[in-house]
């Protein structure tokens, strides 16, 4: 049997993710423009790395939650650290993981700007979770990106803002 939940649902179901180690992966490259940052997250949650997830967060970032698909007194919003101990519960309690993330192909970005938002009109992801398939998806999605120098001179960019508009 196959089911679906929102992204919500699945990072706000505390009761199914209860495992809190999950193995690092390296990150490959930096993400040097937002196409490669999305490459890198869809990488990230693939080899269920919080480590690699980590690198492609800003410090100061925020996950806004859809307020149609939470429950009575769940949190909306809730920051960095918050967001890895989340992952860290979900990536330990999953496994063949496969995600895809579908832009508007109107919706891109110009080059190399400072901050930005991005739209993703199909987030996919599907798992196995105690041995059945399931598939968590969003229909909606805007990603705040926020490009900065690293000290080599290049441009990094970094997500400061998850919102999911189920």
């Amino acid at each position: 049997m196959r089911r679906i939940l929102t992204l919500p649902a699945l990072l706000l179901g505390g009761c199914l993710f209860v495992a809190d180690q999950v193995e690092p992966i390296e990150m490959p490259m930096r993400p040097d423009s937002p196409e490669h940052l999305f490459a890198l997250l869809v990488d990230a949650y693939e080899a269920r790395s919080v480590t690699a997830l980590d690198a492609l967060l800003a410090d100061d970032y925020v996950f806004v939650a859809d307020a149609a698909s939470l429950s009575p007194g769940a949190e909306g919003t809730w920051g960095k650290e918050q967001e890895k101990e989340r992952a860290r519960r979900m990536f330990s309690a999953i496994s063949e993981v496969r995600m895809k993330i579908q832009f508007d192909p109107g919706g891109r970005a110009e080059a190399a700007p400072r901050e930005t938002t991005w739209t993703a009109w199909d987030i996919r992801m599907e798992m196995v979770y105690q041995g059945d398939p399931w598939v968590v998806a969003s229909n909606r999605a805007e990603f705040r990106l926020r490009a900065s120098t690293a000290s080599d001179g290049s441009t990094e960019y970094r997500i400061s803002r998850w919102s999911d508009f189920n």
